[in-house]
């Protein structure tokens, strides 16, 4: 009777170092998946072609098309690698007012092959505002318009970041065009405007006006820090400033003297500025995460901020994982790859004029199921329990 008694005893001890060895309170940091932006997007769309006035108002969620209630198409989100080898969106042949804004346009990678991400052909009276274009082989492009606007948009990672051909009238505003081989062009185009825009650290030219050009303005620019010209001129009569007091800044101003444009068109800034940053990117930094490596989809998400983003690097534990362009918006990194360990991950933010801004954090994972301690550990464990379970058992048998 005393040897089934001290077993009943064993047993139950067993079962309660086993219970507690096993259990650790889930509490871990959970770091959201959705990125931060500043506009609303749907869920991912099929490319946009529209063909005339009656498609437009089709198309459209609100206005009637004229210049007080244009047409508004807005919060779209179109991959067209999903759907080649069309463009993203194709406006042609329409009159109306309209305004296409708060959208992503996106085809990357940039298998070129003369897609153009956003096109407007023979438009009058359109405007994409708000947007961010990514790859192909021209970011945004107006052919054959007239009266058309780019307002605050982002173009990155195309060949030409924007690109008006044989258009008159034409605005570009408070845009950053960067990361693209040329930021923006013009060809056979008058009488446009390129105002207040960023045209930075792309890998040829910041602006590039071609032949058969004539009575452009190229003024209130940021031009800087481009890899062969900040600026190439062979157009007629560009004017560079307004004649007074209002020119451009430009990366690589001598103040001593007016910034002169190279190429045919014998222009000039008279009214030039050097264009200096010396501000590093801030990031706004991470609390050190656990993590539970049976979760389904995790991520970090860093914010940071620059005036003229450029690029990002993420390492982890001392090796390069992950580099890209960096639009301004957030930088989300997923780690569902990872294993129970620790892991050390670096950001770089680099502005484009190469200035670095850092942070750093720890990420643990760990088996919340298992108790936190580690598969190895756990099955030990088990298979001690089993034994004494075992020697209980043949005690019990041993002495009746």
């Amino acid at each position: 009777m005393k040897t089934k008694r001290l077993a009943f005893i064993l047993l139950l001890s067993l079962f309660v170092a086993t219970v507690s060895f096993s259990y650790a309170p889930p509490m871990f940091t959970d770091y959201s998946n959705e990125p931060n932006r500043l506009m609303t997007i749907s869920q991912l769309d099929e490319p946009i072609i529209i063909t005339n006035n009656a498609e437009l108002a089709q198309q459209s969620i609100s206005g009637v098309g004229t210049r007080s209630d244009p047409y508004i198409i807005e919060g779209k989100r179109i991959n067209a690698l999903e759907f080649p080898p069309q463009y993203c969106l194709t406006i042609q042949d329409t009159t109306a007012f309209f305004v296409v804004r708060d959208s992503e346009f996106i085809y990357y990678p940039p298998e070129r092959g003369g897609i153009h991400v956003v096109r407007f052909v023979n438009v009058q009276h359109g405007t994409i505002e708000n947007c961010y274009v990514h790859g192909g082989e021209v970011g945004i492009s107006f052919f054959n318009s007239t009266d058309c606007t780019i307002i605050n948009c982002v173009t990155y990672e195309a060949y030409d970041g924007i690109l008006l051909s044989s258009s008159d009238n034409c605005t570009v505003v408070d845009c950053n065009s960067f990361g693209n081989t040329i930021g923006a062009m013009l060809v056979n185009s008058d009488l446009c405007n390129i105002i207040n825009n960023s045209l930075y650290s792309n890998t040829e030219r910041g602006v590039h006006i071609e032949v058969l050009c004539e009575d452009n303005i190229i003024a209130g620019n940021e031009i800087g820090w481009n890899t062969n010209l900040n600026a190439i001129d062979n157009g007629v009569n560009t004017a560079y400033d307004d004649g007074v007091v209002f020119g451009n800044a430009w990366s690589d101003y001598n103040s001593s003297e007016e910034y002169t444009i190279q190429g045919s068109g014998d222009s000039a800034d008279t009214f030039a500025s050097l264009l200096i940053d010396t501000e590093t990117p801030t990031v706004f930094g991470l609390l050190d995460v656990v993590l539970d490596v049976e979760s389904n989809e995790k991520t970090i998400t860093w914010i940071a901020s620059d005036t003229f983003n450029h690029q990002y690097q993420v390492s982890i534990d001392g090796e390069l994982a992950e580099t890209g362009i960096w639009d301004g918006r957030s930088i989300t990194i997923s780690l569902s790859d990872l294993g129970v360990g620790t892991y050390n991950f670096l950001l770089h933010v680099i502005d484009g004029a190469g200035n670095i801004g850092t942070d750093e954090v720890t990420v643990s994972v760990i088996s919340f199921i298992l108790g936190g301690i580690g598969t190895e550990l756990v099955m030990l464990a088990s298979g001690v329990t089993v034994v004494c379970f075992i020697v209980i058992v043949l005690i019990i048998k041993r002495f009746p």
